[in-house]
């Protein structure tokens, strides 16, 4: 094999590079530019679907026998430089010479699961039942769920063992009680059936890998979590990459593509064309040099995930505020930013080390900086944050990041302060980052209205059982989700608010046979004292604040508890990124997280990116801000006073 390759890239370095070019493995120089820049990043962009198709599905990888990374290192110089009419078969005879040219099961495109459902069963059977789910070569149990009295396994078996499984059900009688679950691809996998762009041969041979065996090596790119999220553990971090050599640059985009197109489980909610961007950031790469630009063009990609859960690390520090660093300046003018109305709003200031003021007071309306407007400013730092709309971008990058900042300490601030605006020179604090904060959050306890109110970030073991016998006689209920719960309220709260165990959210999961689909399962029910039989049921209105910082564990709570006959959520629409966060390393020492599992309402309706909406919408405003009012609680407040006799229906 490697002296195939060897002697492919001798040819293709004959071809196509122009006399006297010299170039170190995978890097062009100057006097390369005359090799079409977009002809290579279009045989790149191929490469890097075949490799990936072929990582997630092929048995030497699979097992651990070859090396995915080096194989992509080697294959890479020969098909950056090869003939456009020559790519395929290059493909073509580096997937033949991995070994096992595919699997033949031709019965079946994808492994199904099944759910098997009984009741009335005693726990010696339910025992032996997951015996022999396990015990099976050609089934692969997922899980059980308890439910009441009701129980539950979910496991994989391909459809060309079904008529076995259908034997097996003569023999036992809680085989009929079987059900498919649902299974979606939300990979783009029309490419491999296209004979144009892949060839006859191509085409054909990576066709046959269909459903995938569930034995895997020890070593395989890919493994699951007792969750149910897939682990990139076995990927090699190449914290000493040279950051000038495309090879490793290269490898890193190629990494996050694949591994976000086969198990990003909302891959088909992103913008725009998921293979046109693996075209525009291989460009990219290839024009870029240094660590800055590797790490710039790993974020942007990144950043069309719309996922709030993005965000990179490397030895545990953020790397978005070391690249805003170089990239908009180290110093920072020492304000707190928030959005009100569409603007970046200035919600706090803080004094400099020697005790000085600056010039911004809160309720400032930021227009320009430096001289350069600043939803110029604001545009172009978005490209390299994940947010989930454009409705919530400002508010997301905010919370990320200043925008205040510069290579200068001395920055002129243009502000809109009432209806007049003014210009201020600000001293900017160096290395300072300074980010929005929610409003501070109030100590759980009864107010002065005869309102509970409950901060869940502040909870501790046994906190949530006191204050709801402290709340018994209050006049309504406020539970503050505009921070992380600290605790499991989505099901020990629920058990004081909901009469009935009822479902609240579905989950779905990367398929371990089927790299680019996820089954849907995992049904999550709380209330009726389930969880907490000594709850009592809390009768009065309850109000449950969120914003767009309510991201994650707090939209599952929210979920959860808006099932109950008096709750009504208030505020505006969630961040829209829940499901549990999974990890992948990149070259360089680099950590990305994403968004693993898909989060659904019990309809089945999508909450990623649109979030969650509020039953009343409260949004604040840059009077509000100004005068340092909690508009949301306010609103809250005035809510539970004005229908503490009944009368209102949050479904009006």
């Amino acid at each position: 094999m490697k002296k195939m390759l060897a002697a492919l890239l001798v040819c293709a370095f004959t071809f196509i590079l122009p006399s006297g070019c010299v170039t170190q493995f995978g890097i062009c120089n100057t006097a390369c530019a005359g090799t079409n820049i977009h002809r290579q990043a279009q045989n790149l962009q191929k490469l890097a679907k075949v490799w990936g198709f072929a990582k997630y599905t092929h048995p030497v990888f699979l097992a651990g026998e070859k090396n995915w990374d080096e194989e992509l290192l080697a294959l890479m110089p020969v098909i950056r430089f090869a003939p456009e009419n020559t790519v395929n078969d290059i493909l073509y005879e580096w997937f033949i010479n991995l070994g096992d040219d595919g699997y033949d099961n031709p019965g079946s495109l994808y492994v199904t699961a099944r759910t098997i459902e009984f009741d009335n069963l005693s726990e010696q059977d339910i025992l032996d039942i997951r015996d022999l789910l396990t015990q099976t070569p050609w089934i692969s149990l997922i899980g059980g769920a308890r439910e009441l009295d009701h129980f539950s396994y979910t496991f994989r078996v391909d459809k060309s063992y079904w008529p076995l499984l259908q034997e097996l059900s003569q023999d036992f009688t809680w085989l009929n009680s079987l059900t498919e679950m649902e299974m979606i691809v939300m990979a783009d996998m029309g490419w491999i059936a296209d004979e144009s762009y892949l060839g006859d041969g191509l085409s054909a041979i990576l066709s046959r890998f269909h459903s995938l065996p569930l034995e895997r090596g020890r070593n395989t790119p890919v493994t699951f979590t007792d969750r149910g999220t897939a682990d990139f553990s076995n990927e090699n971090f190449y914290r000493q990459m040279d950051y000038n050599d495309d090879g490793y640059r290269l490898l890193g985009l190629f990494r996050l593509w694949n591994a976000m197109e086969y198990y990003y489980p909302n891959i088909n909610m992103i913008d725009g064309d998921w293979n046109e961007t693996l075209l525009e950031h291989i460009s990219e790469m290839l024009e870029g040099t240094g660590e800055q630009s590797y790490l710039l063009t790993l974020l942007s990609l990144a950043s069309r995930l719309r996922d709030g859960h993005v965000f990179f690390a490397k030895n545990n520090a953020n790397i978005l505020h070391s690249v805003f660093i170089n990239e908009y300046g180290r110093y920072v003018v020492p304000v707190n930013l928030i959005e009100a109305e569409g603007r970046p709003v200035v919600q706090q200031t803080m004094r400099r080390p020697g005790g000085e003021q600056g010039p911004l007071i809160q309720g400032d309306v930021i227009l320009r900086l430096n001289g350069i407007d600043i939803d110029d400013i604001i545009e172009d730092m978005l490209q390299y944050i994940s947010y989930p709309t454009e409705a919530k971008a400002l508010a997301f990058l905010l919370w990320r990041s200043t925008i205040l900042r510069s290579h200068s300490d001395i920055m002129e601030i243009d502000i809109l302060r009432g209806d007049e605006e003014h210009r201020f020179v600000a001293e900017g604090i160096y290395g300072g980052a300074f980010t929005t904060q929610a409003f501070q959050l109030l100590n759980s306890q009864i107010l002065p209205e005869n309102i509970g109110y409950i901060n869940p970030a502040a909870l501790v073991e046994g906190d949530l059982d006191r204050l709801m016998a402290r709340f018994a006689d209050t006049d309504g209920l406020i539970v503050d989700l505009r921070r992380r719960p600290s605790q499991s309220i989505q099901f020990y709260l629920a058990d004081y608010l909901i009469e009935e165990f009822k479902p609240f959210f579905t989950l779905s999961f990367p398929s371990q046979s089927a790299p680019g689909a996820f089954n849907f399962m995992g049904t999550q029910y709380s209330g009726g004292k389930f969880y907490n039989p000594d709850a009592y049921f809390y009768d009065k209105n309850v109000a449950l604040l969120m914003d767009e910082n309510t991201l994650s564990f707090p939209e599952t709570v929210i979920m959860s508890l808006r099932n109950g006959p008096n709750v009504t959520v208030m505020g505006s629409n969630s961040a829209g990124s829940n499901g549990d966060v999974t990890n992948l390393p990149l070259p360089g020492g680099i950590m990305m997280f994403f968004t693993g599992l898909g989060v659904y309402t019990v309809e089945g309706e999508q909450t990623h990116r649109e979030g969650l909406s509020p039953d009343i919408y409260i949004r604040r405003t840059v009077e509000g801000i100004r005068e340092g009012r909690d508009e949301l609680m306010e609103a809250a407040i005035q809510f539970l006073l004005d229908t503490k006799g009944g009368g209102w229906d949050k479904h009006d």
